[in-house]
């Protein structure tokens, strides 16, 4: 399958969805039909699992395509403040547009990243400003990390920063339940984020607060460096570190708390129940933080060692790395 995305990330045009997905269809078919013969079964998997990569990046491709702003543009912008960071100098805040006055439809975007000063925004308000839009930047240099790319797909049109004051405006049209969702979960993450960054006090607070909920906006740029110079900036990036302390805690406590009860330890499957815990617990959390690509990464290797001892398979082996892979 990787084999697969990976060649739908070269192709030098946008595939359509039908010749990959009947490639799917005959090479499954292939293999059912030459299932007597394993070596050529091999082929013919290996062969839809190329072909089931290459349909789902394209599906996934079409399924959150969103306009992009063509050329630079100085306007009024209308929208709902999805998500907010704040940093060092201001917020950067992430707007779904509900109004992009002096933009052709076909090219106002959905999503803007925009900074701002103005630190008394919080996820929900309907907000109407002056902003300065582009499209978000290419790559610097051949090679290097395609911003245009990400902010692709992560739905994000437009970047800049607004000028000006801004208002707090009516909205035209109700709060949509995924936004909604969105919302409460990024004013939870902001409100731990302060709260742990205002305990710990200084950059120690700010790295203890983005370990926790992945908002790494407070730490400086300094920090940052001496993060990269000593070969460890991974760590603030929830992954597999942070997912497997949360999983395992959570298997740990509710093990360790079934087994008080001489009914539960003797009659009850404790260790199955602790790994349903914590599945759930791993998943909420993934949400909470941010589910970045690292943090689902992890999360679905925890998933499928905690499914492991479901079945009462060996949680740790070869077999489950490969699958998670």
């Amino acid at each position: 399958m990787g084999a697969g995305v990976l060649l739908y990330f070269l192709a030098d045009r946008e595939p359509g969805l039908a010749a990959p997905l009947a490639g799917l269809v005959l090479s499954a078919l292939a293999g059912w039909l030459t299932r007597r013969r394993r070596a050529v079964m091999a082929v013919c998997i290996a062969t839809a699992a190329a072909f089931a990569g290459f349909t789902a990046a394209t599906w996934r491709t079409a399924d959150i395509a969103a306009p992009a702003l063509a050329r630079n543009h100085v306007g009024k912008l209308t929208g709902f403040v999805e998500a907010l960071e704040q940093r060092e100098k201001g917020v950067r805040i992430v707007i779904q547009v509900t109004d992009l006055p002096g933009v052709d439809p076909g090219q106002r975007p959905r999503r803007v990243r925009v900074t701002t000063p103005v630190t008394t925004l919080k996820p929900g308000d309907h907000i109407s400003a002056t902003a300065r839009l582009l499209p978000p930047p290419g790559p610097a240099r051949p090679g290097g990390y395609d911003f245009a790319r990400d902010a692709f797909f992560q739905g994000v049109g437009a970047v800049g920063n607004i000028a000006g004051k801004i208002a707090l405006t009516p909205a035209p049209t109700p709060m949509p339940r995924r936004l909604a969702l969105a919302v409460a979960i990024d004013q939870a993450r902001n409100a731990l984020t302060e709260r742990i960054a205002t305990s710990g006090g200084g950059q120690a607070g700010a790295m203890a607060a983005a370990l926790v909920t992945g908002k790494r906006g407070l730490i400086s740029e300094a920090t940052n460096n001496d993060l990269r110079a000593a070969g460890i900036y991974h760590i603030v990036s929830i992954s597999g570190l942070h997912m497997v302390l949360a999983a395992g805690t959570i298997f740990w406590l509710v093990r360790a708390l079934l087994t008080l009860s001489q009914t539960a330890a003797l009659h009850w499957p404790v260790k199955k129940l602790a790994a349903l815990a914590a599945m759930a617990g791993a998943t909420g959390y993934c949400i909470f933080s941010g589910a970045e690509v690292a943090t689902v990464r992890s999360l679905i290797m925890t998933l499928v060692m905690l499914g492991a001892i479901l079945v009462d398979r060996p949680a740790l082996s070869m077999r489950n790395l490969a699958l998670s892979a």
